[in-house]
């Protein structure tokens, strides 16, 4: 198995990998968000080029509306492609998480066993008290 590398001193992630996982979720969050506010802008741009258009009787609402159609897809796609990005990058880190958990258990087995034990006792009083 490869070994797995620390972060560097001015590694700007944390060490931990549950608060890694928290931050990159934060980004993708982020990153979501901004696609998405910049795609209800660009509709709500077409919608009033359009009202406006229909409004005035010009002839150019089918050229404004086409334009709009097409920069709504732009952007959609731009949105889709950002979400199949962060979804990869996610799936990336939980692999390294699953490596080095099965990597931990390789190098500890006993200690692995006990906290499997543990966990597995805590469990079963929790439940048999419901």
């Amino acid at each position: 198995m490869a070994s797995l590398k620390k972060p560097s001193a001015n590694s700007t992630h944390s060490d931990s990998p549950r608060q890694a996982m928290g931050e990159h979720f934060g980004e993708s969050k982020d990153h979501l968000m901004a696609a998405a506010s910049a795609a209800a802008d660009t509709l709500r741009n077409a919608n009033s080029a359009a009202v406006k258009e229909l409004r005035s009787g010009g002839a150019g609402v089918r050229e404004e509306l086409g334009e709009a159609a097409s920069s709504g897809q732009k952007v959609a796609g731009a949105a889709r492609d950002a979400a199949r990005d962060e979804w990869n990058a996610m799936k990336g880190h939980g692999r390294n998480l699953l490596s080095r958990s099965e990597q931990w258990v390789q190098e500890r087995p006993l200690a692995a066993l006990g906290i499997a034990a543990a966990g597995g006792f805590i469990l079963s009083r929790m439940m048999r008290r419901r």
